[in-house]
């Protein structure tokens, strides 16, 4: 697909990452497939992560959603690079939120679209309020990925994309041997032959802008997003809890001795 980007930059996998509360059985019907929000067009710009969480609001808050805060809101610590990783856009929904697109209707390129949030920053921060996620949790089988989007919750997925992602005549995505990038879309749904993916390349490409992923493709990350009232539930895992009581201990430990500093001087 000459014609457009991807943008997903290869997540690593971290310890800390929260922990998904699913149910623990569940009995799949061979087809399932939730209702979408409308397919949109990531054209030439890296910025299919944000594409992919900004379908993911709109289908919870049943309106449309900024690409372009998403992919341009990068504090310090974030990649200022083209692409994004998932992680990091996942940490904006959930600290930050997004804003309408009537409020930021912008799909452009790193630096340009940088630039253009820091502008007005401090007014979308506080647009984006109401627009949060509750918190993610990395998960990692078809299993799991099926229980998230059986309970109503449509589940973003990065993959690698092979020979410029080349699909057969039943929209299904074929493997190669070189890997060209990364690209997320969002799991909505599967059929006896794989999950299907909501993509950003617009109607166009697949079958009205859905592609199939087979059950045997690889996957880089997926992400279980928790929200008020859908039944996905995450959970802190044990090393993070001990990694925070221990910065806890720490910083006490500081502002005591820097008092002790202070009273000895007097």
């Amino acid at each position: 697909m000459e014609n457009f980007k991807y943008g997903c930059k290869k997540e690593i996998k971290d310890r800390r990452d929260y922990k998904a509360k699913l149910v623990s059985s569940v009995e799949f019907p061979e087809e399932f497939r939730l209702d979408m929000p409308k397919v949109k067009n990531q054209g030439m710009v890296n910025s299919c992560v944000a594409h992919s969480l900004s379908t993911f609001l709109e289908r919870y808050f049943n309106d449309d959603f900024s690409v372009g805060f998403i992919y341009g809101y990068r504090p310090e610590g974030y990649s200022q690079d083209e692409g994004m990783y998932p992680r990091e856009a996942l940490k904006t929904l959930q600290k930050v939120g997004d804003v309408k697109n009537n409020i930021f209707d912008y799909n452009e390129e790193v630096p340009k679209i940088i630039q253009m949030v820091n502008e007005k920053k401090d007014y979308l921060i506080d647009k984006a309020q109401d627009f949060k996620i509750e918190s993610y949790a990395r998960i990692y089988s078809v299993n799991e990925i099926k229980k998230c989007i059986y309970s109503g919750t449509p589940v973003p997925i990065s993959i690698p994309i092979y020979d410029g992602m080349r699909l057969d005549e039943n929209g299904t995505i074929l493997e190669g041997k070189e890997i060209d990038g990364y690209h997320m879309m969002i799991a909505c749904g599967w059929d006896k032959n794989g999950i299907l993916l909501q993509n950003s390349w617009g109607k166009n490409v697949g079958i009205t802008g859905f592609v199939r992923l087979p059950f045997f493709y690889k996957i880089d990350s997926a992400w279980a997003i928790s929200m008020k009232n859908n039944k996905i539930e995450t959970k802190v895992p044990f090393l993070t809890k001990i990694t925070k009581i221990l910065k806890k201990i720490k910083n006490f430990l500081k502002k005591y001795f820097q008092k002790i500093r202070r009273v000895k001087k007097c």
